[in-house]
């Protein structure tokens, strides 16, 4: 899971370049699920500090990224949105 402690989130790159999501200025869709394991909610909301443009932060209520793929007339998820990624989760 990311931490808002750490700042330095440069990597290794493409041919040995040193690259930083604060690099990113397309605008980005991140999405999470209330109680997915591999795209947890928290930890997708703290990630999307790094980016260096407009961050679109978008949580479903599926407990799985798969369900945000079901038809919204089946009544069946939520999702929630509004505002830059500021503060805490």
């Amino acid at each position: 899971m990311l931490s808002a402690e750490q700042p330095d989130q440069r990597r290794d790159g493409a041919r040995g370049k040193k690259i930083s999501l604060g690099d990113v200025k397309i605008p980005i869709y991140n999405l999470a699920t209330k109680e997915d394991h591999i795209a947890p909610a928290k930890s997708v909301f703290v990630g999307s500090h790094f980016f260096g443009g407009d961050v679109t932060y978008v949580m479903s209520g599926s407990g799985h990224i798969a369900g945000v793929v079901n038809p919204p007339d089946k009544g069946k998820y939520q999702f929630w949105t509004g505002g830059p990624t500021t503060g805490d989760f």
